[in-house]
């Protein structure tokens, strides 16, 4: 859901101790994760200004990569802590998904800690 007031999104995710995941996530499904609905929070976050490319494994900090889906444009539950780990989950890479015109891939910026 975007905050129109200030360019950001919120979206309901989990903590697992080193990043958020399973954005997106409904109280009546998380345990198909291994979670709890209680541990669910809602996380704040917005498309950051650096938007290079890193490469995949570097160190323990994340590095959030989100879809912005041009139909709905909004975040949804794909959102990952490396971009690769986002590039895999188009057949063809995020690159020619974009050039087919079906979203954009975005770095982002965590504002809930």
């Amino acid at each position: 859901m975007i905050n129109k007031n200030d360019d950001t999104y919120t979206l309901p995710a989990v903590w697992n101790g080193k990043n958020w995941g399973h954005f997106n996530i409904r109280p009546e499904t998380c345990c198909l994760y291994g979670d709890r609905p209680e541990n669910i929070v809602q996380v704040t976050f917005r498309i950051a200004n650096d938007q290079h490319t890193t490469p995949t494994n570097i160190g323990d900090v994340p590095d959030y990569w989100g879809w912005l889906d041009t139909d709905s444009q909004e975040f949804d539950s794909l959102i990952y802590p490396r971009w690769f780990l986002l590039d895999m989950c188009f057949p063809y890479g995020i690159t020619k998904t974009e050039a087919a015109g079906k979203g954009r891939a975005y770095r982002l910026e965590m504002i809930t800690k």
